[in-house]
Order: structure tokens, then sequence, then C-alpha cells
């Protein structure tokens, strides 16, 4: 099995519509809490993941989406339409960009 590294930034609509609802009021998060629907997809994404796709981990970076760093997703999979399965699974919130894992032997 291939191991990949995902880089996932928030798409634009969805970071937009998160700051309108919090400077209405509409939207109240505690620090480092992420915004639904994001919340419940990746506290579900487990249970969700295609046959043969292994989630080694992700990590959000501090501040949660607010900073618009990239979150890191690294996952091990044989089937390639797996990576654009997180796209879709993630829509309209974040979108992945995938690059193999390529062990580099030290000199």
């Amino acid at each position: 099995m291939a191991l990949y590294i995902g880089f996932a930034t928030v798409v634009d609509d969805y970071f937009r519509e998160v700051g309108q609802k919090m400077r209405s009021g509409d939207l109240q998060l505690k620090p480092f809490e992420t915004p639904e629907p994001a919340r419940t997809r990746a506290r579900e994404l487990p249970a969700k993941l295609p046959a043969g796709c292994k989630l080694h981990g992700s990590w959000i970076p501090a501040g949660g989406i607010a900073y618009k760093e990239p979150i890191v997703t690294v996952i091990e999979t044989d089937n390639p339409s797996h990576l654009a399965w997180f796209n879709t699974y993630y829509g309209g919130m974040f979108l992945f960009t995938w690059h193999p894992y390529v062990s580099v032997p030290r000199g």
C-alpha cells in the first residue's frame, strides 16, 4: 500500500461563511473549536473511509481554520480514487492536494 500526505485548505466561500456567522453572532465557537458541519464530518471520518483506505492521522493547526493554514492528513491506500473521495466527503469546506510519501535514504 502507498502512503500519501494530504494538505487541505479551507475553501474561500466556507471561510467567509463561517466568518460572517461569527461576526453576526449566529455562530459562537470556543477557542480551537471546529464549526459544523466540518466537526461532524471529521468525527465520522474513520467510520466512513472507503474499504482499503487507512487513516494514519490528521492534524489541524493551532487556532483551527481561522488562520487558513493547511490541515495535514496521512492515509495509506492502493486505490488513487480514495484521494478524490476526500474532496467529495469534505466538499465545499476543504480542498485536498495529495502527495505520495517517498523515503529518501540518509547520505
